[in-house]
């Protein structure tokens, strides 16, 4: 069976699931025994730890350090032992205490000062502390012994034993609340033992016999584990559910449309097993006969299960098969191991496992500097050649067990995740501020284009120059697998880091390697041989921006150039009046825009500044931007251009690198947001209007279809589309389209790596982007006979270009006063939509 988990009898776990009443989730429970049911208020206390959890009595009168109702706890990945904690069953046999357990005798009532007051029993204290003691001598030796992970925790001390046993207490309460930390001392510790001796087969060596002999007693007589519930969207990096169901550990998971949307966790849905169970009772033959491929429609029920293993991890995404495998074989290596998705490398040294991971995985050889090492892609062996199914791991270390002992010196504990070829944190980076960025460091002295630096897609140099070498089918002329193409392709090696700011991409005087862009608008550079003496001094006029630590030596004109007297100098002065003759020559080229600005309260998210990548999508406008940028003096920084290019209604985008898209994501995704996945997956919606019932109705019907694409998570995108379309929008939502666009791509991009992909860059960027369907519905579109019977209730782009001589393509006043007057008849609904020709009178 590829996708069930067995128990430790080998057995496979039907999963019992469990709708809360009058809610819109449940329970779903992986159980060896009868499941157990959760109340309501565990999922109240799922952003809490154990010890917070309110302290409350059960039926007997006893205090408990957890929610009697709950009997689980929720997942921690720094204290993997709790879901081995003794359960309440009444075959785990209690070995501490001697009969104390129950609270029998265990607290007395003294007078002091005549004063009742509250203790502990004498042959409490001596027992309790003893049984406790020895607990926590074996949970240090076993954190000291030598197969222990490296710096992985043991439980902590809540009080100190010894000292709250000799308390006296003003009331009962106090006492059994005490008593209550000391039985957790115990429940952990013994927890911790009972974990420790089933994830590692070789926990014994190295230990002496004693604390073997009390180690195998104070575990001997347990069966029933405690349990653990999971948030799968939060706990997938270090769940380990394979583990737990192995070592009879009874799992609950929270289900809701979160989790039932995402494919990720298909084989853990409700539908799942019942499809699996429905078909075995149909048949009634034994589960563990049952192949998936016997399932009838099982691909089309569930199309996502194959590319999942019983990790939830996904070994077909980023995945590259070397097949120059054999022209390295020769070489001396250093190997190393990726086992689980985002966790650290780590170095193989043993020659015999080394030759076992070469022969048993693909792999993928990468060349840095000198060094020569093969990185193995160990998610799972494919046993199968072209096999898409989820195989047993027949390797020599049991995946289960490595994951559960690797988890604290490898795994993305505490948020932090590792590039998968250099094993380096890939933490976040807080956002700096935006002059911190003006002064960074200068890049190569290779010259390149601004075009290049800009993003224009068409005019791109092929191939993209890299900064590393790598020997694998990664390449465009390689062939390449159908399923593997369709996957998402992670940041290539040595250029996550790298990825330059969408800043230096516009910013002349932030990179060494392109040369200032006003100084290539104007006269040849001063150290040209063939200039004179006048050239270099424009070209030094031109110079607003010198590179940082550039020396510049006083030309005869330009002799003033340091004058302190508080005056502007010669050179200030002659940059200012080539600025101005520089706006007067280009500014009806450029044009002033409409009578709308951005509301200054708007700011750039600095995370769109720094890993944005700029594309402009003609010449013309390219020009604009650049030529409005150089004749813009000191307030030509990157927020000003992109804000005077919305304005202005220059078409551009904004794509954002696959590998920094979690930036912009939810830390916390809702359940609306990760179901909304499900629907960007849909067929295109179909936005046709129909003029039935005169301007009455057409244009009801037209703000409704129009509202209802632009309050989508995407819609934001239209802001950058310039010109018509996002004046229209303005109507319909305002600033607030502007507010979002400046904050960075939508749940779409950021969560779903849905819209408009670059596939030609090695980053591959995303962006929002509107559909056909989406943009005629903002026009207004009533699809007649054919082209020319269409008719829209906005005039086209194409329409302006050739109906109107003043429009060059920038938004003008004139746009503003044209448009503000269809608006006008659309409020008073006395407006018609026209055809193009009708546009044109």
């Amino acid at each position: 069976m590829e996708y069930l988990y067995h128990d430790s009898d080998g057995n496979p776990v039907h999963a019992i699931y469990q709708q809360v009443e009058d809610q819109n989730y449940g329970w779903q429970h992986l159980s060896k025994s009868s499941p157990r049911w959760l109340s309501e208020a565990a999922k109240a206390l799922k952003d809490l730890k154990p010890e917070s959890y309110p302290l409350k009595m059960d039926h007997n009168g006893v205090y408990k350090p957890f929610d009697p109702d709950l009997l689980m706890s929720w997942f921690d990945a720094s204290r993997p032992w709790r879901p081995w904690i003794p359960g309440p069953a009444a075959d785990n046999v209690a070995q501490w205490w001697n009969g104390f357990n129950g609270m029998t005798n265990a607290i007395i009532t003294t007078r002091v000062l005549d004063e009742q007051v509250f203790s502990f029993a004498e042959a409490l204290k001596i027992i309790c502390l003893e049984d406790t003691l020895s607990v926590i001598r074996c949970c240090s030796e076993v954190q000291r012994s030598s197969a222990y992970p490296i710096g992985a925790p043991i439980p902590a001390l809540p009080v100190d034993p010894a000292e709250a046993l000799d308390k006296i207490f003003e009331s009962i309460a106090e006492a059994e609340e005490e008593f209550s930390h000391l039985k957790r001392i115990m429940l952990e510790g013994i927890g911790f033992l009972w974990w420790w001796i089933d994830v590692c087969p070789q926990w014994a060596e190295g230990m002496d016999n004693s604390t073997v002999r009390s180690i195998r007693a104070w575990t001997a007589e347990l069966r029933t584990k405690n349990g653990v519930i999971l948030d799968l969207t939060r706990d997938a990096p270090s769940m380990n559910i394979p583990l737990w169901v192995a070592k009879d550990v009874p799992v609950a998971y929270l289900w809701s449309a979160m989790e039932d949307g995402n494919p990720r966790f298909t084989s853990l849905s409700p539908r799942f097993y019942d499809a699996y169970y429905g078909h075995v009772e149909s048949l009634g033959e034994p589960l563990t006969h049952v192949a998936s491929s016997k399932i009838p429609r099982f691909s089309s029920l569930f199309p996502y299960a194959a590319k999942y293993d019983i990790f939830l991890q996904n070994p077909w995404e980023n995945f590259f098969y070397d097949r120059t495998r054999n022209r390295l074989d020769h070489k001396s290596h250093e190997v190393y191991i990726v086992d689980f998705e985002g966790w650290k490398r780590r170095l193989i040294t043993d020659p015999v496992i080394q030759a076992e991971y070469r022969q048993l995985f693909k792999w993928r050889a990468i060349s840095i500097r000198k060094e020569h090492y093969l990185l193995h892609w160990r998610y799972r062996p494919i046993a199968r050649q072209g096999s898409m199914l989820m195989e047993v791991d027949y390797s020599v270390e049991d995946p289960k067990i490595l994951r559960e002992l690797l988890r604290f010196e490898y795994a993305p504990i505490h948020g932090v995740e590792y590039q998968k070829e250099k094993g380096i944190p890939m933490e976040k980076q807080s956002r700096p501020a935006l002059e911190s960025r003006s002064n960074s460091p200068a890049g190569s002295k290779e010259s390149t284009s601004l075009r290049d630096r800009i993003g224009s897609p068409q005019l791109r140099p092929e191939p993209y120059r890299r900064t590393y070498t790598i020997s694998s089918s990664s390449s465009d002329h390689a062939p390449r697998e159908a399923d593997h193409a369709t996957t998402s392709m992670a940041n290539p090696p040595g250029t996550q880091k790298e990825t330059r700011s969408l800043e230096s991409r516009l910013s002349d005087h932030n990179n060494e390697r392109v040369p200032s862009l006003v100084t290539r608008l104007s006269s040849p550079p001063r150290n040209s041989l063939s200039s004179s003496a006048r050239e270099a001094a424009q070209a030094a006029v031109a110079d607003v921006y010198p590179s940082e630590g550039e020396i510049h030596l006083p030309l005869p004109f330009l002799e003033d150039q340091t004058a302190s007297t508080g005056e502007p100098s010669r050179a200030e002065t002659a940059r200012e009046v080539f600025r101005e003759k520089a706006n007067d020559w280009y500014r009806a080229f450029i044009g002033i825009g409409g009578s709308w600005r951005v509301p200054e309260e708007l700011d750039w998210n600095d995370d769109v500044l720094r890993y944005g990548i700029l594309y402009v999508q003609d010449d013309d406008n390219a020009t604009r931007l650049k030529l409005h940028t150089a004749t813009s003096g000191q307030s030509a920084t990157l927020p000003v251009a992109l804000t005077w290019a919305i304005e202005t209604g220059i078409p551009f985008r904004i794509g954002y690198p696959e590998a920094e898209l979690d930036i912009f994501a939810p830390p916390r995704p809702t359940e609306v947001e990760h179901a909304l996945g499900t629907l960007y997956q849909l067929p295109v919606q179909n936005y046709t209007l129909k003029w039935e019932k005169g301007s009455l109705g057409g244009l009801s019907v037209y703000k409704a279809l129009a509202t209802s694409v632009l309050v989508q998570a995407h819609a934001r995108s239209v802001v950058f589309y310039g010109g018509i379309l996002h004046w229209i929008t303005r109507k319909f939502r305002g600033d607030e389209l502007i507010a979002e666009a400046m904050q960075g791509p939508s749940i779409r991009v950021s969560l779903h790596r849905q819209g408009w992909l670059d596939t030609r860059h090695p980053d591959f960027p995303r962006c929002d982007t509107l559909t056909v369907e989406e943009q005629n519905a903002i026009y207004g579109l009533f699809p007649g006979e054919g082209a020319e019977s269409d008719r829209t209730i906005w005039p086209t782009e194409e329409c302006l270009l050739q109906g109107m001589d003043t429009y060059n393509g920038c938004w003008t006043r004139e746009c503003d006063a044209i448009f503000n007057t269809i608006w006008k008849n659309i409020e008073n609904e006395t407006h018609s939509p026209l055809t193009k020709s009708g546009w044109a009178q």
